[in-house]
């Protein structure tokens, strides 16, 4: 995980990455530091300019921050698990590369579910997420990263991708005040 790291910050200069720790832990935090420019890497200015690090948060601003972000990487070989949850729960995108995780395909699933209750079973939606390389993963990545356009779309399309799944039944597909307007277009009007 911390080459691709590494090489989604390579590929994408004006990413920040933004990490949040408990300050009880910050042990962890240096293990990290150390072993992202020893082993990985990282020059000392990627970590210092790139590499934004924030006390625990409360649960608030921690969605806030997870709606603020352009894209949610799910780490490996652990998963993101709840964090994928909660990312998709503000409509952030989140990349993941099931192979390489320990739990395999717990984001994965999320994603093909959400997906999946869409007309027309899997789509669009979870194939712009789940890679099965770590070139597709960082790609994914870039691209939201830089493109505004295709990143509002992936918003968009998780958006009306929740409101179907809460809406009800006999909500779904009806016109106007249904889900999304009915369209099943994947856009939000």
């Amino acid at each position: 995980f911390d080459t691709v790291m590494k090489e989604l910050l390579e590929a994408v200069p004006s990413a920040l990455v933004v990490i949040t720790y408990d300050v009880k832990k910050s042990l962890w935090r240096q293990t990290l530091e150390t072993r992202w420019s020893k082993q990985a890497g990282f020059s000392s200015e990627m970590i210092k300019r790139r590499i934004l690090w924030l006390e625990s948060l409360s649960p608030q601003q921690y969605l806030a921050l997870l709606a603020l972000g352009d894209v949610m990487v799910d780490p490996f070989p652990f998963g993101g698990g709840v964090t994928t949850l909660e990312a998709l729960a503000v409509c952030t995108p989140v990349v993941t590369l099931p192979a390489l995780q320990n739990v395999p395909a717990l984001s994965a699933g999320m994603l093909r579910t959400l997906g999946g209750n869409r007309a027309g079973g899997e789509g669009e939606m979870h194939r712009r997420h789940i890679y099965s390389s770590v070139a597709g993963f960082i790609e994914g990545a870039r691209v939201l990263l830089t493109d505004a356009v295709a990143s509002k779309e992936m918003r968009q399309g998780l958006l009306c991708h929740l409101h179907h799944c809460l809406c009800l039944p006999q909500q779904r597909g009806q016109g106007g005040g249904g889900c999304c307007g009915g369209s099943g277009s994947g856009g939000v009007g």
